[in-house]
């Protein structure tokens, strides 16, 4: 096959915050890597498949981050973040 076998989507994530409540709060970037457990403050995308991997207010779990490497790995484009190489992520402070 041309194309790449695509990593699985991580299962449902965690609502740590509303969208609002995200919006609304102080964010600092971090590095993706050390992100586990923290609040996303952006919208984080990977085409194909086109659907958010992170939406503000998630909740950054480990599956989320080795999901996010293994589709930078496979060099597609990723929209959304303020990085957008996402080796930095933004999250709420």
């Amino acid at each position: 096959s041309a194309y790449p076998v695509m990593p699985q989507i991580p299962s449902m994530v965690r609502l740590a915050r509303s969208l609002r409540q995200a919006f609304d709060s102080a964010k600092t970037s971090i590095p993706l890597c050390r992100a586990a457990g923290k609040i996303c403050a952006e919208q984080v995308s990977f085409y194909p498949p086109g659907i958010p991997v992170l939406l503000p207010g998630e909740l950054i779990t480990e599956a989320i981050i080795a999901y996010c490497e293994n589709m930078k790995n496979l060099n597609l484009p990723v929209s959304g973040p303020a990085d957008g190489s996402l080796r930095e992520i933004r999250v709420v402070f």
